[in-house]
């Protein structure tokens, strides 16, 4: 978190059970990743609704924490001895079979802990044996020696459990695993924290420090854990647009070949013969492309447009313009189907001396060797394709611009593999595609490498898509709907059914 880390071995600080254990269950070795990787997933509040927790955050079966008042205890008998009902706020109910120890210290009216497995009875929630903490005996009757047993009688050897739990309004839920309870974790974290040295801010932003959030996201104030929360949230957002702006520095530094726009090349011939006028958008991001293929300086952009919206026109010019540079383009899609019913509409655009190359995984041997042999020599101007394109077999006479559409579907190595396809000492123009709106805070922290691009308009002419809900339960809906898509596809146009189920 922007240069500050823990690297003390959580074997130094922790009994050596317990940091096994979180290195078996989590991977965590240090502090820093203890503290860093394993924020609450929740916190319990006093008076908190249980009924609504449990809905919200816990399905059956799950293991929770919740805190309240003991308002009723009752046992009743059974075949081989007796089940022990503890109601705490007249809302749930903590079950123990046999539960002798439990009926000497937990009485009405004292205010216990618990952590347990979740049921629901009868619609009513229950908690299985659950393991508790007395947090207040009012008749004080309860010695302190018997407030606690299993997971917290085991972690009272390494943490003071008064102290941990001591007036306090807020308690952190943890991510647990069946073999490391949220109680162990919290007294872990609690045990790093109270020997850890104070941390240097990095940043003088506010009265909160990096110190204090880092303390109060896992052991909240009277004032709750918000503040912490959105401070660790800053923390990480500059954190990301630092390391973006890095990146984008050193792209600075590589070398790309400049491919200006020619006014009498195949890119011209193309546009010439649009049916129809370019929205203002698209001419504003082919401007913007134009510009910036036209240095020798590797073009990274974030194209982003709804489906209809002209991305692919935009990016078939770009990629023209590459081939009447003499590189090669390639567009990477993310699935097959997807890859050739690009190639079928790009092949559409292209003029016809263009040659349109495909590369998938599922080609037979002999159509991938001519494909990869038209790559390595030159003969393909376009290549298509999936992820086949990233492997070490491929390799491109020169390559000149990559395109990579819906860009979310693939990470940052892989299109820094593509970006090494590049004849040596040079790398290609990227255009990354995504017909996912992104809002553009967001767009600047996780793509901000990239120049961002959008487009707004639809083509001249072309309608809004008209979108239908048909429930499967109103048959006349549904043959309704056939007919409709019938009625379009005879007029020549297109039609397209989402089903949200995959089974069944």
């Amino acid at each position: 978190m922007l240069g500050w880390k823990d690297d003390r071995p959580l074997t130094e600080v922790l009994p050596g059970k317990v940091a096994k254990a979180l290195t078996k269950s989590f991977g965590y070795s240090t502090c820093g990743q203890l503290l860093m990787n394993h924020y609450p997933r929740d916190y319990i509040r006093q008076g908190r609704d249980f009924q609504a927790f449990a809905e919200r955050e816990a399905p059956e079966g799950s293991f929770i924490t919740i805190s309240g008042t003991v308002t009723n205890v009752s046992k009743r008998p059974i075949r081989n001895g007796f089940v022990l009902n503890v109601t705490v706020d007249d809302t749930y109910t903590a079950v123990y079979f046999n539960g002798v120890w439990q009926e000497r210290v937990l009485y009405p009216g004292m205010r216990v802990l618990f952590s347990g497995k979740l049921k629901f009875f009868n619609s009513q929630a229950q908690l299985q044996h659950p393991e508790f903490l007395i947090l207040d005996a009012p008749r004080g009757e309860t010695s302190v020696s018997k407030r606690w047993g299993g997971t917290l009688k085991a972690i009272s050897q390494f943490v003071d459990v008064e102290e941990l739990l001591r007036d306090r309004e807020w308690l952190p839920v943890y991510r647990a695993s069946s073999t490391l309870k949220t109680w162990t974790i919290m007294a872990a974290i609690h045990h790093v924290l109270k020997t850890l040295p104070p941390i240097q801010d990095p940043l003088d932003i506010s009265d909160l420090t990096f110190d204090k959030a880092i303390r109060e996201i896992h052991e909240p104030g009277p004032e709750g854990p918000q503040r912490a929360i959105d401070r660790l949230k800053y923390n990480e957002a500059l954190g990301i647009g630092l390391v973006m702006a890095l990146r984008r520095r050193d792209t600075r530094h590589w070398r790309a070949f400049a491919m200006p726009p020619a006014d009498d090349g195949y890119r011209a011939e193309m546009l010439a013969k649009v049916p129809f006028d370019l929205t203002s958008g698209q001419k504003q991001v082919l401007r913007d492309i134009d510009r910036d293929i036209s240095e020798p300086v590797p073009m990274s952009r974030l194209l982003q447009g709804e489906v209809g919206s002209g991305k692919t026109l935009v990016a078939v010019a770009a990629m023209l313009s590459a081939v009447d540079a003499g590189r090669q383009a390639a567009l990477l899609a993310p699935t097959e189907v997807l890859a050739h019913q690009h190639a079928r509409s790009i092949s559409a655009m292209l003029p016809d001396d263009i040659r349109l190359t495909v590369l998938s995984g599922s080609m037979k041997t002999a159509e991938k060797r001519q494909a990869l042999l038209d790559i390595v020599s030159g003969e393909a101007d376009i290549v298509v394709g999936t992820h086949a394109i990233i492997q070490q077999t491929v390799e491109f006479y020169s390559l000149g611009l990559v395109v990579v559409d819906e860009q979310h579907r693939f990470g940052v190595e892989q299109r820094d593999t593509l970006r090494m396809k590049a004849p040596e000492g040079t790398f290609p123009h990227v255009l990354v595609m995504t017909a996912t709106p992104i809002p553009r805070t967001i767009a600047m922290t996780v793509f901000g490498d990239l120049e961002v691009s959008s487009l707004h308009e639809l083509p001249g002419g072309r309608k809004p898509i008209q979108s239908s809900v048909l429930p499967e339960a109103k048959a006349s809906w549904v043959r309704r709907g056939w007919e409709r898509i019938r009625e379009e596809v005879d007029a020549g146009r297109q039609a397209y059914v989402v089903c949200p189920r995959i089974e069944g």
